[in-house]
């Protein structure tokens, strides 16, 4: 067992209440996150992973996008963007699994292509945004 699943023990049981691909992209996942990342991060992020995961019967698909893309995600922003990220996947779920699902399972490369985009030009895109509602 690595280092970083030593510090996560007391929450692996917690996976195993969920289908079988909730785990196995949490176990891919989990070496490839950055050294970096304190304890307490990491357990933040393994938690709030279980928390979206348990929020509802077909939540635990979105749960298992969340851990599989999160490596990619986190290598290519500031750790405060990747909270606001877990936060946003985490209220998408609460709507809706399967938009939440879709919102981890996006290419990745589209969101941080957004992230380069002036912020003047994502105020012009806030009203197309909106009526999409």
């Amino acid at each position: 067992m690595t280092d970083k699943l030593k510090a996560l023990e007391d929450l692996l049981p917690d996976l195993e209440k969920f289908p079988a691909p909730v785990k196995d992209n949490f176990n891919k996942a989990i070496p490839e996150m950055p050294d970096a990342l304190s304890a307490e991060q990491t357990s933040d992020w393994l938690k709030r992973g279980i928390a979206i995961a348990g929020q509802t019967v077909r939540s635990w698909e979105a749960a298992a996008h969340f851990f599989q893309v999160s490596p990619n995600v986190i290598s290519s922003m500031p750790y405060s963007y990747f909270v606001r990220w877990m936060e946003c996947g985490a209220s998408l779920c609460e709507e809706s699994p399967t938009l939440a699902a879709a919102y981890f399972e996006a290419k990745f490369e589209v969101k941080c292509k957004a992230l380069t985009i002036p912020f003047v030009s994502k105020i012009e895109w806030l009203p197309q945004g909106k009526k999409m509602k």
